[in-house]
């Protein structure tokens, strides 16, 4: 009678007129087998406002047998506890969802990894900016929702190219993370072996080594995109250099400055003065201002700075200025 009802519902809710013992024991066996332990006790709420009243919380399995129940007797079920769920039930279910995707969405189902690849760019982009609204003491939780919101949007992406590869029988989502897992255990030896790093330089120092072994790669450098942008190409780079006993960027600061100057002037004048340090290299400006720009990059480095994020904050910053100057507010602009 009541059962069925009641056996459906996650609570808080109120049954009203259990008006036989009938009725609480439908209520009572409706429930898991362990809901002692796992949720509040009932409350019986038997001929409210009369003489007799009674309102008390039972055991479960005492809730037939407190009160002779009659019209005048309710019951307050309370909320179920949700259980958890762990993260790897909700990535399966994403995995699932994408299934269903790929069976019934005709756009899902015209994707390849060749049309996905703008998309996993601008999701990666969109988890970086939302990154940026974490800083500062005015962050507040919705920079944290925003976050949580990419993150997704970026997982879903790699959900979508895993199940792609699966269908063309090459792998699946299970052997991506398996394959990271293992790496990730196997690349920290100092955690899960026997051998000592007490600092993250000999930590990243140990990495190389082994990931160098573990590609059978001739160099460091194999595997860095060049396609990356150029600063933190440059960054990447001066740390695989100094890996293998390399310093890059030798240039004093006294030439760096002496560059900079010398740029400036021939931005100023096609006609180079004398003393100009880059006095005869009239046919390649465009070096002269990348090695400027790397040892820009190299010092950033050294202060502990990322330079493509410093400059983008700079270029952000020229943004605002540019809104005040037209008189917009910030809130007012789509950035998409």
């Amino acid at each position: 009678m009541f059962g069925p009802v009641v056996a459906g519902e996650q609570g808080p809710f109120l049954v009203a007129q259990c008006w036989s013992r009938q009725a609480l024991s439908d209520i009572k066996l409706s429930m898991p087998d362990d809901v002692g332990s796992a949720l509040p006790r009932p409350v019986i709420l038997h001929h409210l406002g009369l003489d007799d009243e009674v309102v008390a919380a039972v055991d479960w399995w005492d809730l037939d047998r407190t009160v002779e129940p009659d019209h005048l007797t309710s019951v307050y079920v309370p909320a179920r506890p949700v259980p958890a769920r762990s993260a790897g039930a909700e990535v399966a279910q994403l995995a699932a969802l994408m299934d269903t995707l790929r069976e019934r969405c005709p756009w899902d189902r015209a994707q390849t990894h060749a049309t996905l690849m703008p998309h996993l760019v601008e999701e990666c982009y969109e988890v970086l900016d939302a990154l940026s609204g974490l800083d500062g003491p005015d962050a507040a939780y919705s920079a944290a929702a925003h976050l949580q919101e990419e993150l997704g949007d970026l997982l879903f992406q790699i959900v979508f190219h895993a199940r792609l590869a699966a269908e063309e029988g090459q792998f699946d989502l299970a052997d991506v993370a398996r394959g990271v897992h293992d790496k990730l255990v196997h690349r920290h030896p100092h955690v899960f072996g026997d051998v000592e790093a007490d600092s993250a330089g000999q930590v990243v120092s140990n990495w190389e080594t082994i990931k160098k072994t573990e590609k059978g790669r001739n160099s460091v450098t194999e595997g860095i995109p060049a396609a990356l942008p150029a600063l933190m190409l440059t960054s990447k780079l001066a740390r695989k250099a100094r890996s293998v006993g390399l310093e890059p960027g030798a240039t004093s600061g006294e030439q760096t400055a002496a560059a900079l100057a010398s740029l400036t002037r021939r931005a100023r004048d096609s006609d180079p003065r004398p003393d100009d340090p880059l006095a005869g290299e009239t046919g390649d400006v465009s070096k002269e201002v990348g090695a400027l720009l790397f040892a820009v990059s190299i010092l950033a480095q050294h202060l502990g700075v990322d330079a493509e994020q410093a400059l983008r904050d700079r270029a952000l910053t020229l943004r605002a200025e540019i809104l005040a100057a037209e008189g917009v507010p910030d809130g007012q602009v789509d950035n998409r």
